[in-house]
Formats: structure tokens, C-alpha cells, sequence
């Protein structure tokens, strides 16, 4: 999933630990909510036979109950209980109790009952109505993925989705990966709602398990809608056939990357075959990125295998593996920058500078002294090739930390050039840059030298710097 989807679950367990002790801080009510079903009877007993920590949960703390308990009670539970229940909690005053109660309630329904699930969250209030989402869509088993997209498509497009995101395109990859046919159904059922976008998702995981199949359906949806050379129409018109194409494209993308997970070999000497084909040249960034998570060794002979003019493409595919996050010493390091950078200099520099950026800002972020502790080391000829992709673009509130990142490299040829380039790329923030010089270890004269290669915010730069930050 998504970074959100990390930072609402984060918020979901926060919020269940902060109520579950608050709970136990507050004073107990005299009069005791109902309990769930299947509780031992002992736990039946009223407040008046038992002392109150021998009483049984109630259903405001069902945030406090293991989920395997709550899940138990809930199959022996009636519908009509189960929605008293959802009344209940909805009426806690407390928000972040009332959020972590709920939470833990669409957490165990969904497994239970899925339909239920549905009708019930679509009842609540707007911010209650997000916690449950999030709730169902991050635990939800694959026969209620369904239930999951239902209620997503209740809501505004804007509000699931962005440029870089969409929550209910990563809920149907992820139940087309587990049952393809059904999410088939589901699309199709649902051609009044705007869910041809989604059909990527439907034939890449489709593919994944019977090519042939997904190919012919994905055929016959395109010649029975074939994609208009020139969009000559205007307004909706226009619109709609333009995210139609989009939409074509991206199937076919989608199908290659698919065939390569249900068998590579055979993927790869499709790909080799007809890489001048729009719909496989297209797709061959992110296929070559995949077929490198799947062996490196086996990308490298691919990329060998391409026309040259073809081989950047790829390169730019495996560059978007490098993940900051995964350390160079790592168990796992194949997508640590240090190992994708490595990787692509078995190519010549031709075919991996114009990819190797991406490699380098995630590499500086991650750890800029082993970056340039591993730059000082190359040969004279592919140094300079990185330098000129190495990431320099500066903003105010990150001039003194780029400063001291290139501070920090030993060879001090390295760093001169860096910190060249480093003033070349500070226009906008030509101030911060100068007061990081003044309070600087370098002599006054180098300052003043640096300071006057930073080009004023209004100047028009006559040759164009690559950044890095592509």
C-alpha cells in the first residue's frame, strides 16, 4: 500500500492505546452497556455480584478485546445486536475512544459480515465514516474485498485519489490478485461509474494467471471500442475519449507486466520480439523494473538483449527500485541505492546517466557520506558522469543540511566540484546559501568565490544544469 495507508494505520493503533488506558483512568458507569455474546457467564453477573474488574467487556472497550474474541462473539451475534452495537458506539462522546472502538468493531464485521459492514459504515457521520474505511480496507479478507471498493466508491473521486495515489485502485489490485474473475464481474456490473480506469488492475493481475484469457477479453473490449486516432472533439467529448485512450494504454501496459509474473522466460521473448510495438515499448520501463526485482541477473541479460536505442528505457525502470530505506548492509540490499547504482554501471554511461538521478537523490537522502565516500572511488570518467547527475537543487529550508552533506566528502577534488555545482543550483535559495557560507569552516575568500557562482532568482540561466531531481 500507499505511505497514507502506514499513517492512518499508525493513527488507528495510537488512537486504541491512548483510549484503552483512558478507559481505565475514567470512573466506571453504574449502569453497565451490554456485553458481547459468548462472554463467560460469569461475566454475566450484574455489578452488584461481582467486583468491576470481574465484570465482562462492554461494548464501549471493545477496543481492549483481542480480535479473536471479538471475531467468535460476532459470528454467534445477530444482525440486528450487531447494529444496536454500531448505535452504541456511535453515541460515545469521547472522539478518540468512539474512533478506536469503531475501528476494532468494522475490523472483526467485515470478516463476519461483509454486506452488514457495508450498510452500517455508509450510515455514519463523515469523520466516523473514515475510520471505519480504513479500518475494513487495511484487515478486509478477499471474499469482502468487495464491501471494501463498494464503500469507496461512495465517496468523491478527490477524496480517495490523486496524482501520485488512489485508494481504490490499491483495493482492487489487491482483490484482483487473490480472485481477478470476481473483480471482472464487479467492473463490468459497474460501466456507470466511471470504473474504466481501473481495468489496468483487472487484466495485469488477470494476466498474472491465465495471459490468454485477459489478452482476448482486453481484444475484445478495444475492437468493440477502438480508441480514436485524433481527439477532434471538444468539451465531454474530448474528455471522455481522452481517458478512454488512458485507459487502453494502460491495459496494455498492464497485460506485458502481467505475463511477465505468470512466466518470465516466455515474457521476456515476447517483450524482445515486439519491444518497437507502441504497447510493449510502453512497457517496458516498468517490466524492466519488475523482472529486476525478480533477478537482477536476469535484467542485466535482458537489457543486453535490447536494441541499444531501447536499453535507457530499461535502465530508468530499474533506477525506480532504489529505495531509500533499505540499507547498503541490509540482508536484502538489492534495492539499496548502493546496489542499483552498482548495478548500472555494468552498463556504459550512455545507458544509465540519464537514470542514475533517482538512484542518487534517494542515495543522499538515505546516506550522503557513503554516497560520496563510494563517488571519490570511482574512475575519473564515470565520476564525472554521476557528478553531472548528482542531486543539487537547493531550497532555503535545506541549504545549510545540502552544505554539510557534500562538507563531508574526503576528496577534496570531489568536493570542490560538488559545492560548484551545489551554488549553481541555490537561485532560490541565494540568501540561506550565503549565510551557510559566512558561517562556514571555508577561508573568506573561497566563501566569496562560491557566493558569486549563485545566480540571482531573476537571472535566465544560458546553460541548463541538470539537478538531479528528475
Amino acid at each position: 500500500m500507499m505511505p497514507h495507508r502506514r499513517v492512518f494505520l499508525t493513527t488507528l493503533v495510537s488512537v486504541a492505546a491512548v483510549s484503552f488506558a483512558a478507559g481505565r483512568l475514567l470512573p466506571k458507569r453504574e449502569v453497565a452497556t451490554p456485553v458481547l455474546p459468548g462472554a463467560p457467564e460469569a461475566q454475566r453477573h450484574t455489578p452488584e455480584s461481582l467486583p468491576p474488574s470481574d465484570l465482562g467487556i462492554q461494548i464501549a472497550d471493545i477496543a481492549a478485546l483481542p480480535f479473536d474474541q471479538t471475531y467468535a462473539s460476532f459470528k454467534s451475534t445477530s444482525p440486528e445486536t450487531l447494529r444496536s452495537y454500531c448505535k452504541q458506539l456511535q453515541d460515545i462522546p469521547v472522539r478518540p475512544k468512539r474512533q478506536a472502538a469503531l475501528a476494532a468493531f468494522f475490523k472483526a464485521l467485515i470478516h463476519v459480515d461483509p454486506g452488514l459492514a457495508k450498510d452500517l459504515i455508509l450510515q455514519l457521520n463523515k469523520a466516523d465514516r473514515w475510520t471505519a474505511l480504513f479500518a475494513i480496507r487495511d484487515t478486509a479478507p478477499p471474499r469482502s474485498m468487495q464491501a471494501v471498493a463498494e464503500v469507496l466508491l461512495t465517496y468523491d473521486r478527490a477524496d480517495i485519489s490523486s496524482c501520485s495515489w488512489d485508494m481504490l485502485a490499491d483495493t482492487l489490485d489487491e482483490w484482483g490478485h487473490s480472485d481477478p474473475l470476481a473483480l471482472k464481474q464487479f467492473l463490468e456490473n459497474r460501466g456507470d461509474q466511471d470504473v474504466e480506469r481501473y481495468y489496468g488492475e483487472l487484466v495485469r493481475n488477470w494476466a498474472a494467471y491465465d495471459p490468454e484469457a485477459a489478452q482476448e477479453w482486453m481484444n475484445d473490449l478495444i475492437a468493440r471500442r477502438p480508441p480514436s486516432p485524433e481527439l477532434e472533439n471538444g468539451g465531454s467529448e474530448l474528455f471522455e475519449e481522452h481517458a478512454w485512450r488512458s485507459s487502453v494504454e494502460e491495459m496494455l501496459t498492464a497485460w506485458v507486466r502481467g505475463f511477465l509474473e505468470h512466466d518470465a522466460d516466455a515474457a521476456m521473448q515476447y517483450v524482445l520480439v515486439n519491444v518497437a510495438t507502441p504497447q510493449v515499448s510502453n512497457a517496458l520501463v516498468s517490466f524492466a523494473g519488475e523482472l529486476f526485482a525478480m533477478s537482477p541477473d536476469r535484467a542485466r541479460d535482458f537489457i543486453h538483449r535490447l536494441p541499444e536505442e531501447q536499453r535507457p528505457r530499461a535502465i530508468d525502470g530499474v533506477a525506480e527500485k532504489a529505495n531509500a530505506f533499505v540499507r547498503s548492509n541490509a540482508r536484502d540490499n538489492s534495492t539499496s541505492p548502493r546496489f542499483v547504482a552498482e548495478w548500472m554501471l555494468q552498463f556504459p554511461a550512455d545507458v544509465w546517466e540519464g537514470s542514475i538521478s533517482n538512484v542518487l537523490h534517494q542515495w543522499k537522502a538515505a546516506d550522503a557520506g557513503e554516497l560520496l565516500s563510494w563517488m571519490g572511488d570511482l574512475t575519473a570518467e564515470t565520476r564525472e558522469a554521476v557528478v553531472r547527475r548528482f542531486p543539487t537543487y537547493v531550497l532555503r529550508e535545506t541549504a545549510e543540511r545540502d552544505f554539510a552533506s557534500i562538507m563531508q566528502a574526503r576528496d577534496a577534488g570531489l568536493r570542490d566540484v560538488l559545492l560548484e555545482k551545489l551554488m549553481r543550483g541555490a537561485s532560490d535559495a541565494r540568501e540561506a546559501m550565503i549565510d551557510v557560507l559566512g558561517r562556514s569552516v571555508l577561508p573568506a575568500a573561497e566563501q566569496a568565490r562560491l557566493a558569486a557562482m549563485i545566480p540571482m532568482p531573476s537571472e535566465v540561466m544560458s546553460v541548463a544544469v541538470d539537478d538531479g531531481s528528475e
